[in-house]
């Protein structure tokens, strides 16, 4: 998962198994952006609200959570660890 900010809004993006997330509605006027499927084709979400994030990572999974600033839940990404070999170490 990558985490980038300058833009004004909430986005979630993901092509092949990376997660990229857009979270800069910390307070700066917001975006009007409705849609950015012409610019992003991996665009899975866009919301145009103020919002923090709050990760929770584990050894095993990976947490997000956007809440908008009364509380709601805006979105939600959860990611469980897959074993994936190491290169140059033999598969057991």
């Amino acid at each position: 998962m990558i985490f980038a900010g300058h833009d004004h809004l909430y986005e979630r993006s993901q092509k092949g198994d990376i997660y990229y997330i857009i979270s800069g509605g910390g307070g700066a006027p917001l975006y009007n952006n409705q849609t950015n499927l012409d610019q992003n084709p991996y665009s899975q979400i866009l919301i145009n609200k103020h919002h923090y994030c709050i990760v929770n990572a584990t050894p095993e999974t990976f947490n997000l959570t956007v809440y908008d600033t009364d509380g709601n839940i805006m979105d939600e990404v959860k990611l469980t660890k897959t074993e994936v070999p190491i290169a140059g170490t033999p598969e057991n």
